[in-house]
């Protein structure tokens, strides 16, 4: 039964809310509720007196000497407050500023269960690394750990914002980071289980390191990602992370509603995946376009239900994915990049070499009317030698140049075969050259070249570019082929 004057007195704390600071509201209205389910006696002054009930933890208490007054360092104190939660408990920072300028952690914890760590509101409780280590490192195993309304501040000089070691269903809500070197959240180790971060801000450090993640976790099971705003933009291509969201390696991601803005690639993964909503901006100042980047084997779903601005592909190279879709899509923005290679690859004697090779998994080409597109750059040697190149979809040649003497020449490939039927299709390619000396064919010329391949589109299917001299080896070296995946 609670003690009637703790009662009285939370009752009169609900009626004086309305004049309060939000600070205060907050910090009254969890004393208040705490005392009466504790049934504990407090008095009008026990908003920084003592450590009230269930674990509740203030760091400004008298008994930890904590200041926040963004001059004194704070660290030292820090832990003693942090010492002080039990299982269970509140470790709350009210408004102020707390900063170290340690190269350790501001704020270090290990080992704990079922804490919540808050603050006063983002931009009102700031934590900050004026040196080089992390602002919040967390080790051993984390669990249930709930973490609110803070500022996590780096002053383009701290490592990692928010560094945790095998967090376990723990929720990170209403944070917002700046000014962080290396990444804002970075969730390790084998442990990390089922956890949950939305509703933040995230801005890159000036000079922040490319490889530098808004949300890291590369290891681990089960992210729920959403309605985070991303801005890692900066005044040059160097001042930013070229990738908000990082979580290769890391199975299963729900990632919904969440703004990228300025980076290279919104997220990378290659795990079970599932993104709804997201929204990809151009950097105006650096002229870089965002866009979904999914690289290694990738044999689990991925579904991308996007809502683009600027977005310029979703790029699946060296990948099998014939478990992904992309549902809803935008006209003009939505080529998935299947393959690419800038190696350079050289025909062998006389007989036919395969230059470049991609085998398309079964199913990629799933509805009517989509579209697979072929690039590729094809040199020539300079001598008389006859030179011939040939465009494969599985079994048919879609283009071939037939033999011509060649010399010093870049050959330019484009085809496009369209899915008509699961075991029907029709392309057009053609091969242009630069110069005026090219073989007078006419497909050298830039006329097209028709086919209709029958490939069972059930089934994998190899495209190709094959080179054959009359001659020798080495005259003619391919220099690149990218392929890509159309819509209807």
């Amino acid at each position: 039964m609670a003690d009637p004057a703790a009662l009285l007195l939370y009752k009169q704390l609900l009626g004086a809310l309305s004049s309060k600071s939000s600070e205060t509201e907050h910090l009254l209205d969890e004393v208040g509720r705490r005392a009466v389910l504790a049934g504990l006696n407090i008095s009008s002054t026990g908003v920084i007196g003592a450590p009230l009930g269930l674990g509740y933890v203030n760091v400004k208490d008298a008994a930890y000497g904590v200041v926040g007054d963004g001059v004194t360092d704070d660290r030292a104190a820090i832990a003693t407050a942090v010492a002080a939660v039990p299982s269970g408990g509140t470790l709350y920072f009210p408004a102020g500023t707390y900063l170290t300028s340690s190269a350790s952690p501001l704020v270090s914890i290990a080992d704990t269960d079922s804490i919540t760590i808050r603050g006063a509101g983002r931009g009102l409780t700031i934590l900050r690394q004026n040196g080089a280590g992390n602002i919040v490192t967390m080790t051993g195993t984390i669990e249930n750990l709930v973490m609110q309304d803070l500022s996590f501040n780096g002053n383009d000089a701290a490592a990692i914002g928010l560094d945790i070691a095998n967090a376990k269903d723990c929720v990170f809500e209403r944070l917002s980071f700046s000014g962080c070197l290396s990444h804002c959240i970075n969730l390790s180790g084998s442990g990390t289980l089922t956890n949950i971060i939305r509703a933040c801000r995230f801005t890159a450090g000036v000079g922040a390191a490319s490889a530098g993640r808004c949300i890291n976790q590369r290891a681990g099971t089960s992210l729920r990602i959403e309605d985070n705003y991303c801005n890692v933009g900066g005044t040059n291509a160097v001042v930013r992370y070229e990738t908000c969201i990082d979580v290769r390696d890391c199975d299963t991601v729900v990632s919904i509603g969440n703004v990228f803005d300025g980076a290279t690639t919104g997220y990378r993964t290659n795990a079970a995946f599932v993104s709804i909503g997201e929204y990809w901006d151009t950097n105006a100042t650096t002229g870089i376009t965002g866009s979904c980047y999914i690289p290694s084997a990738n044999n689990v779903t991925t579904i991308i239900m996007p809502r683009y601005i600027g977005m310029s592909k979703i790029d699946v190279s060296g990948i099998s994915p014939y478990y992904l879709r992309v549902l809803g899509a935008s006209p003009g923005n939505e080529p998935i990049r299947l393959y690419t290679t800038r190696a350079d690859a050289a025909n062998s004697g006389t007989s036919e070499t395969d230059l470049h090779s991609y085998t398309m998994q079964a199913g990629v080409l799933s509805e009517t009317n989509q579209s697979i597109h072929i690039r590729a750059l094809v040199d020539t040697a300079t001598n008389a030698n006859n030179k011939r190149v040939r465009v494969y979809f599985g079994a048919t040649v879609i283009h071939d140049s037939t033999s011509a003497g060649f010399s010093n020449q870049p050959l330019e490939i484009e085809a496009t075969v369209y899915r008509t039927g699961a075991a029907t299709q029709y392309s057009t390619a053609r091969i242009l050259t630069s110069t005026a000396n090219a073989a007078p064919t006419a497909s050298i010329s830039g006329s097209i070249f028709r086919a209709s391949p029958g490939e069972t589109l059930s089934g994998t299917v190899v495209i190709k570019i094959t080179g054959q001299s009359d001659t020798a080896s080495s005259d003619l070296t391919a220099k690149a082929m990218s392929i890509d995946l159309m819509p209807a």
